[in-house]
């Protein structure tokens, strides 16, 4: 998938900041948005992930790595009595606001808790 375009009426807009458009691409791809919906308040391994989401486990895992990367997803590891640790994946504590400016720019702000 190419990396999306945003776009206002005169042209493309200020975000210039890499990690912002990284946040607003991922924040905005309908997978990631089950995944973030199925996360909640419980941390799931990224196989939990693509049962409750009926995705491919290989595309959870390119979605999981879009959300780190986009800073709103974390990784972490389960410890299990039996067998290695496991990866699993929790939401990130902060709020992205994406907002339009009276110039059309588009604005990504992050607030961690």
């Amino acid at each position: 998938m190419t990396d999306p375009t945003i776009r206002r009426g005169d042209g493309v807009t200020g975000i210039t900041d890499r990690s912002d458009l990284d946040t607003l691409a991922a924040v905005l791809d309908p997978d990631c948005q089950r995944i973030l919906a199925t996360l909640g308040t419980a941390a799931r391994t990224a196989p939990e992930l693509a049962d409750a989401c009926d995705l491919p486990t290989s595309t959870t895992y390119r979605k999981l790595d879009k959300l780190c990367d986009a800073g709103v997803v974390e990784e972490g590891v389960r410890v299990r009595t039996a067998g290695k640790p496991a990866s699993e994946y929790q939401l990130t504590p902060t709020d992205v606001c994406v907002s339009v400016t009276s110039d059309g720019d588009i604005v990504v702000d992050r607030q961690s808790d």
